[in-house]
């Protein structure tokens, strides 16, 4: 995701680095409450989904062209 150029055009980079460190933070704590982990899961994977439509529909890219750093 960090190394998207749409995300890096859309979003500040600085908030998705923050939601990749923090999703990887509260994964190690074990207080934290499930939900909230399954949220901040989500969002990771919705950003990811929309990385890899963008890449299909915008872009014209074949889904083997796609790849996933």
């Amino acid at each position: 995701l960090l190394t998207s150029n749409m995300l890096r055009d859309m979003f500040d980079i600085s908030y998705i680095q923050q939601l990749l460190k923090d999703y990887a933070k509260e994964g190690t704590n074990e207080p934290y409450w499930f939900w909230h982990r399954q949220i901040k899961a989500n969002q990771i994977f919705i950003l990811l989904a929309f990385q890899i439509w963008y890449e299909l529909f915008v872009l014209n890219r074949s889904l083997a062209d796609v790849t996933i750093p």
